[in-house]
């Protein structure tokens, strides 16, 4: 998968998940993986040519439900392969981070 900057370069992106559509589908990745901060963060992305980029502004509302499928799809696979992501600060859940 590519993320597309605009201007002429190109990155390599590799989310730890994805789920895709056929449009529309969204990647999970670690916040901060290498420092060691595993929260789960989501991207939306889109279809292009064969191509998954991440996507731009916007898209047609034809595609809303399929959007909606595909985070429903992420959160119930956060919920089942996460850990709650609990702030040492104040107790409270705030998202989910990725197991080890």
């Amino acid at each position: 998968m590519k993320y597309y900057h605009g201007d002429g370069l190109d990155i390599e992106y590799h989310p730890r998940q994805t789920f895709l559509g056929e449009c529309y589908g969204v990647a999970l990745e670690p916040r901060n993986e290498e420092g060691g901060d595993l929260h789960v963060m989501f991207t939306i992305i889109a279809e292009d040519d064969g191509e998954w980029a991440m996507a731009g502004s916007g898209g047609s509302s034809h595609w809303l439900p399929e959007l909606a499928t595909q985070l429903k799809a992420a959160e119930d696979w956060v919920r089942a392969n996460c850990d709650p992501h609990i702030s040492e600060r104040d107790g409270k859940q705030y998202g989910w981070k990725f197991r080890i």
